[in-house]
């Protein structure tokens, strides 16, 4: 099951401050990461995975953006 990073800290019934101790950042910095997941490094992709105990394409890193042109950062 596909969930937000905030789903699958809730899931396992888990502080702010408990995933960013496991990240090792401060919870300041996890508290953006979670409202902006797209800037997670793929290292703390595979910590977060490790720690929510699914794999990395359960975790939703991306938002749907419907006005995202891809056609101007495409390279044709």
């Amino acid at each position: 099951m596909k969930r937000t990073l905030k789903e699958w800290r809730a899931h396992h019934d888990l502080k702010m401050t408990d995933v960013a101790e496991y990240l090792g950042v401060h919870y300041v910095t996890y508290s953006k990461l979670e409202k902006n997941p797209e800037l997670i490094t793929i290292r703390q992709a595979l910590l977060l995975a490790e720690l929510f105990e699914c794999e990395t394409d359960e975790i939703i890193f991306f938002r749907v953006k419907p006005n995202f042109k891809l056609e101007k950062h495409l390279a044709i």
